[in-house]
């Protein structure tokens, strides 16, 4: 209780341990309640991580208890063993050539020993604790996919949590735009993302009834995000460093940019669906607008630089601006349809120039 008592007060194990050690050392305290002090500090700290939990999450909530869990089996076992162990200790010191009445080493080892015992006896649990503790804290009720996840306001008491969690939650909302783009080209994000898109998904048949359009989708899992996102940046009140405050500016440029690129893949997708026939004339032109948007995000998603994502667009739109020239002349496109493709050609090529420009140094 000693042991208890004083990591309580001092917040400290170690501090608890040092005091032990010198009062063990100038013959104030017998050896075997030093040890017993020594286990009392283990459990001592226990009380410190569960208050420090009250106020976070699930998982810190889980990761306090296994922490409890520890170590009163470990004190448990250690206490029942104390005579057992005194007497390990003693042979271990005699082996290793200590004095006999080394006993700030004894208690030293004593306490290395009594923690290994714990991993012993834990360590073949570890899946069943993990298990007990996630049904002892289960996680709150299933967030709305427009909720944040990693937006903890814990997080806005220091620098590094905060921008740590907004890396994360950026990353969350890169996501959900990626699969929305890969929709906006109507193509199926496995398709694009992950491995190189292919001339024969482009030229697959379109339901138009099966893609849900750009502008609802975004109002419901992206520009929530987005609130909640910018809501927190702005909360962030505590000291930054020039770097992380770098980082801030450039999550925030990139975030915003993907969310533009949006808005011209949601222009992009209604002339998409209005020429999704395979006998419109616009189809051809339309597929390798398509592969090409899709090859941009693909390389986009591998983080390739802004010139390699821009090409394949680029070659697009030169190809397909001489042979409208070319079909306008001998009267083989519409010129309504023509200037459609154009400005189909001019949305992709700014949904790309949006996603590939560079972020501020």
């Amino acid at each position: 209780m000693v042991g208890v008592v004083a990591t309580v007060v001092m917040q400290s194990s170690h501090a608890t341990l040092l005091l032990t050690l010198t009062a063990l050392a100038s013959g104030q305290l017998p050896y075997l309640p030093a040890l017993a002090i020594a286990i009392g500090a283990n459990i001592g700290t226990t009380v410190t991580a569960v208050l420090g939990a009250l106020s976070a999450g699930v998982a810190a909530r889980r990761l306090a208890g296994a922490h409890v869990i520890f170590n009163l089996v470990t004190a448990v076992v250690a206490l029942a063993l104390l005579v057992p162990l005194a007497w390990l200790v003693d042979a271990i010191a005699e082996l290793a050539g200590l004095a006999e009445t080394a006993w700030p080493l004894k208690l030293a080892l004593f306490h290395t020993l009594f923690n290994l015992l714990g991993i012993v006896l834990i360590l073949p649990w570890i899946s069943r604790l993990a298990a007990f503790l996630e049904r002892r804290f289960p996680e709150p009720t299933r967030l709305l996919p427009t909720q944040a996840r990693y937006l903890d306001p814990a997080a806005l008491n220091h620098a590094d949590t905060a921008v740590n969690a907004m890396e994360q939650e950026c990353r969350r909302l890169d996501r959900r735009a990626y699969h929305l783009l890969c929709s906006a080209i109507l193509m199926p994000s496995a398709e694009v993302i992950g491995r190189p898109p292919e001339r024969r998904s482009v030229e697959a048949p379109i339901a138009p009834d099966t893609w849900p359009l750009v502008n609802a989708r975004y109002h419901e899992r992206i520009k929530p995000l987005l609130t909640e996102i910018l809501t927190f940046q702005a909360r962030i009140d505590v000291p930054l460093t020039e770097a992380q405050q770098q980082r801030l500016e450039m999550l925030q440029s990139r975030t915003l940019r993907m969310v533009e690129a949006l808005r011209f893949g949601e222009v992009l997708q209604r002339s998409l669906l209005r020429h999704s026939a395979r006998m419109s004339p616009l189809r051809e032109a339309h597929d390798d607008l398509r592969l090409a948007v899709a090859t941009g995000l693909n390389r986009l998603a591998d983080e390739q630089e802004g010139q390699t994502i821009a090409a394949p667009i680029d070659e697009v739109r030169r190809h397909w601006q001489e042979e409208m020239a070319r079909r306008l002349r001998s009267h083989h496109l519409d010129p309504w349809l023509a200037s459609s493709l154009m400005n189909d050609l001019h949305q992709a090529s700014r949904l790309i120039a949006a996603l590939a420009e560079p972020s501020p140094p």
